[in-house]
């Protein structure tokens, strides 16, 4: 997300952006080398390390976390220099870097050019596509209330509001291991705290604010019924909450974390969160509001 919102630059400033994320983006291992490579743009790693509008702390933060997975640098030698020389923290250098960063920024200007190459192509063959949009007013709550129905009957099988197809198809093991209550609370706070995402989620808080954007932070809640049942008290769920709104407050940033659907089987499909037809009708009325300047 850092990389990708860097590279856009100035077009940023007084945009409306969308940070979406569910809880487990705290709790689970960092990325793997190969999940970060699949999600790895040359274009944007770039567009951020030199880029002329974020600040050496940022740039140099970013380095520290991109230069874990090497792998990913191999076909920019200069990006891989650039981020050798901003982790090494010293004069000498940041004398280096400053030296190539007009190189650096030639590049960014020929991936850009590639880019936006590619996407005159695409949109070029695609000129017979319908474009006409019509604004409606939506009945938000009639839409919640079918959607909550089907999602009912779809899951009228177990407790925790999973596809009756998919509890049939793994059963309670597959879907959540059941251990006494709280057993697991220490283990929990433990990861949340000891996450490296948070102070990913720090550069990509910096980043907006120097780019002058105008984000929303949008959390999926935890999925109480399953931590629960896998032993994660509602104690040590709050945890979690707690944690984003302190940070998320600092930056003085509006904050949706539908907190108040944790209890709620049906907002989520599975013990990451993953949002549910129920769940994205929820989303969709915050987004709309955002959209129309009516987010309370």
């Amino acid at each position: 997300m850092a990389q990708d919102l860097a590279s856009l630059g100035p077009i940023l400033r007084g945009k409306k952006v969308v940070i979406s994320f569910t809880p487990t983006a705290f709790t689970q291992p960092a990325a793997s080398q190969e999940s970060y490579a699949g999600n790895f743009s040359l274009l944007h790693a770039s567009g951020l390390i030199f880029s002329p509008y974020l600040s050496m702390d940022i740039k140099k933060r970013a380095a520290g976390r991109m230069a874990a997975y090497p792998a990913t640098l191999v076909k920019s030698p200069l990006l891989q220099f650039a981020i050798d020389n901003l982790t090494q923290n010293t004069w000498a250098n940041d004398g280096l870097y400053y030296a190539l960063f007009p190189f650096g920024q030639l590049d960014n200007f020929l991936f850009k050019l590639k880019d936006h190459y590619a996407i005159w192509q695409i949109i070029s063959s695609k000129r017979n596509l319908p474009m006409k949009r019509q604004a409606q007013t939506i009945n938000w709550q009639a839409a919640i209330s079918s959607v909550r129905a089907a999602q009912k009957l779809r899951t009228n099988n177990n407790q925790f509001g999973v596809d009756n197809n998919a509890w049939m198809r793994n059963g309670w093991g597959g879907v959540v291991q059941f251990r006494p209550a709280g057993s697991q609370d220490q283990s929990y706070i433990n990861r949340l705290n000891n996450s490296k995402e948070w102070d990913d989620f720090r550069i990509v808080l910096d980043i907006l604010k120097q780019m002058g954007a105008k984000p929303l932070i949008l959390s999926r809640p935890i999925n109480g019924p399953m931590y629960t049942a896998g032993g994660i008290s509602k104690e040590a769920q709050s945890v979690y909450y707690n944690k984003l709104k302190a940070l998320v407050d600092s930056y003085h940033y509006p904050l949706v974390d539908f907190q108040q659907y944790t209890s709620d089987p049906y907002f989520s499909i599975d013990y990451p969160s993953h949002t549910s037809p129920v769940g994205w009708v929820l989303v969709d009325q915050v987004l709309d509001a955002f959209y129309h300047d009516q987010l309370h």
